[in-house]
Order: C-alpha cells, then sequence, then structure tokens
C-alpha cells in the first residue's frame, strides 16, 4: 500500500532514481569503455545527465557545449553523455546546455582531477515562465540563488546538494539553482564553491508548490606563506669587473654609495686623494690651470721614463674602460679632474701599479698608477 501510494505521488522522483542506477550499472559503465584510451591519454571526464524537469524523463539529443573550447557533446537514449578531459585544460568549465523545446541553461562545472561525481540537469519546456520569475513562482522541488554575503553578487558555479536524498546541481551565471521532485518534508542543503566557507541550511519542502530560498556564502581569507626577500646587488653587467676585482681586495675601491655620501661639496682629485693612501694633488699652472693626481711612491725620472717630459708621476685615467691619459702612451698632458664630478660616477678604482694593476691595464706607462672611473648609467 505504502509502496504503490509512494509510486503514485512522486513518478518523476522514481524514473530519476531508476535512470541515475542505470547511468551506474550500464550506460556510463559503456561510456568508459568506448571512450577509455581517450580519458587515458586526456586525463578523466564528468558525466552529465539531462532529464526533463517535469516528468524526470531523460531528454535524448541534448547538445552539450563546453564554452572554452567550442566542443559539442550529445546526450544519448538515456539522457547521459560523458564530457571528456575537462580538467586537463582548465580547474572549472563554462557549459551550455540546448535542445529545441526547452530552455537552454548554462553553469559551471567544477572540473579537478578528484572530482568525478555525475551532473544531473533539468530543462524546462520553452514555455515554463521565464528564470526572472524562479523566486516568485511556486514550484515542485527547491529553488533559489546563492550570493555572496558582503555584496549580494550572484555566485557561479557552487555545488547545492540534498545530503538525504543525494543529488546535486550547480548555480548558473545568475546564482540561481533548480532542485525539482523533491519530496515534501524536511531536507538538509549543502552549498559548497572554493574560496567560500561550507553553507548548511535545514529547510522544509511543502506537500504542494515547492520552495525557494536565498543562501548566502562568506569569503575565506587567504592566508599567505611568510615571504624572505633578498637583497642583491643590481646586475649592472659593466660594473661586474668591479666588483670581482673588489672581492680580490688588490687596489682600492670607492662604489656608488660611498660617492653619493660625498656628493659635489669637495672636488674630484681632493677626494680621491683624501680616500687613497699615496695620492697627491697637483696644479699645474698655465694657460689653463690643470688639477690632477700623482703618485708619491714612484718617480718620473730616467731614460726610459720620462711621463710625457713632467717631474712629477701622473697616475693614468681610464673613464668605462677607455684609456683618457697614459703617460707615454696616450700623449698630451693628464685632464682636468676640476672637470669631474662625483655624481656622476658609479665606482671608482685604484692600482698603486706593479702586479696589482688589471692585466688589461697594465701597459708601458702605468708605473705612477691607474685609476678607473665607472660611469652611473
Amino acid at each position: 500500500m505504502l509502496e504503490s501510494t509512494w509510486k503514485r505521488r512522486c513518478p518523476s522522483l522514481l524514473r530519476c532514481i531508476l535512470v541515475l542506477c542505470a547511468l551506474g550499472m550500464c550506460e556510463a559503465q559503456a561510456l568508459c569503455a568506448q571512450d577509455s584510451s581517450r580519458a587515458a591519454q586526456r586525463g578523466g571526464h564528468r558525466i552529465l545527465g539531462v532529464f526533463d524537469a517535469v516528468s524526470g524523463a531523460p531528454l535524448e539529443g541534448v547538445d552539450v557545449i563546453d564554452l572554452f573550447v567550442d566542443d559539442v557533446y550529445r546526450t544519448s537514449a538515456s539522457g547521459l553523455v560523458g564530457l571528456w578531459a575537462l580538467h586537463s585544460r582548465h580547474d572549472s568549465a563554462a557549459v551550455r546546455v540546448r535542445k529545441p523545446g526547452y530552455r537552454d541553461t548554462s553553469f559551471v562545472v567544477m572540473v579537478a582531477a578528484s572530482d568525478t561525481l555525475p551532473i544531473s540537469i533539468f530543462l524546462e519546456r520553452a514555455a515554463a515562465l521565464p528564470r526572472s520569475d524562479l523566486k516568485t513562482t511556486a514550484q515542485t522541488g527547491i529553488s533559489g540563488v546563492v550570493v555572496i554575503d558582503s555584496s549580494n553578487d550572484p555566485v557561479v558555479g557552487a555545488t547545492v546538494s540534498v545530503l538525504d536524498v543525494g543529488r546535486t546541481v550547480f548555480t548558473n551565471f545568475d546564482g540561481e539553482f533548480r532542485l525539482p521532485a523533491v519530496p515534501p518534508g524536511r531536507h538538509v542543503l549543502d552549498i559548497r564553491r572554493i574560496g567560500y566557507a561550507p553553507a548548511h541550511d535545514s529547510v522544509l519542502v511543502p506537500a504542494s508548490g515547492g520552495l525557494t530560498v536565498t543562501v548566502q556564502l562568506n569569503r575565506l581569507p587567504v592566508l599567505l606563506d611568510s615571504v624572505s626577500v633578498r637583497a642583491a646587488r643590481p646586475t649592472n653587467t659593466y660594473l661586474d669587473e668591479f666588483y670581482s676585482r673588489r672581492k680580490m681586495g688588490l687596489g682600492h675601491f670607492i662604489d656608488s654609495v660611498e660617492l653619493r655620501k660625498a656628493g659635489d661639496n669637495r672636488g674630484f682629485a681632493t677626494y680621491i686623494a683624501g680616500r687613497v693612501p699615496g695620492l697627491r694633488v697637483k696644479l699645474k699652472k698655465g694657460a689653463g690651470d690643470v688639477t690632477y693626481l700623482t703618485s708619491s711612491r714612484a718617480q718620473c725620472s730616467g731614460r726610459t721614463f720620462t711621463c710625457n717630459g713632467m717631474t712629477a708621476c701622473p697616475i693614468s685615467l681610464y673613464v668605462d674602460g677607455l684609456p683618457v691619459f697614459v703617460p707615454n702612451y696616450t700623449g698630451g698632458g693628464p685632464p682636468d679632474l676640476d672637470d669631474y664630478h662625483l655624481e656622476d660616477y658609479a665606482a671608482v678604482e685604484f692600482y698603486a701599479g706593479g702586479a696589482t694593476v688589471p692585466e688589461q691595464y697594465n701597459v708601458t706607462g702605468s708605473s705612477c698608477g691607474v685609476m678607473l672611473l665607472w660611469r652611473r648609467r
């Protein structure tokens, strides 16, 4: 008696249960066997069942479109279709379900590799009331909308499950969902979406008509791992030689930090002489006074080394690796260092002479010492 009464009152629910049984025992096995090689190559699948929203009957020939890549699938006579390898491209997929005589519906499917539960979709006939009337029209089952607690914006792709019935649907692009043919009585809804706290709601479905609910989800705070920041010297390749030679410690080195501190309050030659032992500032008087640096530890006299006729021992000067003045090599006298400004240079290095001078700068006339200047870039 109870069984026949239950069958009369819930014909659509019975049909859905029978179809889902067929899904698990017959059609799903056939789909998996037919496309097992394809799934192995592309990474898994989801199975979708499409049914009439009123009668619960399976719908054949329904177009199921993967909107991300425009793949089109079609349901079989039992209303089933396999959506293959969606998660190999995205962690979610936008899907549209379309059949003549029925209203199109769109939703988001979560396609993580670990999530392989079948999906049930119920299509309403085209003559049904528009979706805008969903919240105000009494219908069989449970319908509603899932929104964000702080803004009331729709939550797309949330799973809405009736735990005791074992049925799950997804919210569409407006955050709306519909669970038809839910038996009257009290049920527990479970609503979930990645990035939100799960929600549970106990609802009472009336014996006639339907139930409409609004569910609010709270965003979960995202806890970030600690970040460790390490400062490294700038990767200015033209200064790599400077930093490499400074590690060796064979000369005297002044970097950009020290030069910035000095500013232009002191003359270039005076500042360098105050930082490097063994250097003296010289002033050559004539048509134009010239300030230059000389070595106090070397002599510029003799038959083979005369420093361009000068009695002092002027140091050699290179700028950005190019010779500006090298006694007995470039000709002429030393440049006026009063024309040089500390703020224009990123690094200075000085070598007293002999074996300390880098090979490429150790030429004839470098015995008084070699200074290398590197300009800012």
